[in-house]
């Protein structure tokens, strides 16, 4: 799974928000279905998002990609080192991600 195009096609046909803060009142709310954080992403927000995510059951994808790489692939001019994919609309992630946790 290339997670560059993923984001791109969220980015186009899904629904997102960026930034820890708002990503966390998303999981806690149970309005996202995934949970991204950036390779650069602070030791502290990873901590605390794993334990919200157990709590919630919503999957966490740690990615080897920065940022500010995450940031381009969603067309913005900022990185963002936290991501919840409210919809991921025509993207496959969801399913790339449930392969991999099911391995």
């Amino acid at each position: 799974m290339d997670l560059r195009k993923e984001l791109q096609v969220i980015s186009r046909t899904g629904k997102y928000i960026m930034g820890f803060r708002q990503s966390k009142l998303a999981v806690l709310n149970k309005k996202a279905k995934l949970l991204i954080l950036a390779r650069n992403c602070p030791d502290e927000i990873k901590i605390e998002a794993e334990i919200i995510s157990k709590t919630t059951g919503i999957p966490v994808l740690k990615t080897d990609v920065s940022a500010e790489d995450m940031g381009l692939a969603l067309r913005k001019p900022f990185g963002a080192a936290c991501i919840a994919v409210l919809d991921p609309g025509s993207s496959s992630i969801l399913e790339a991600v449930g392969e991999k946790e099911g391995e």
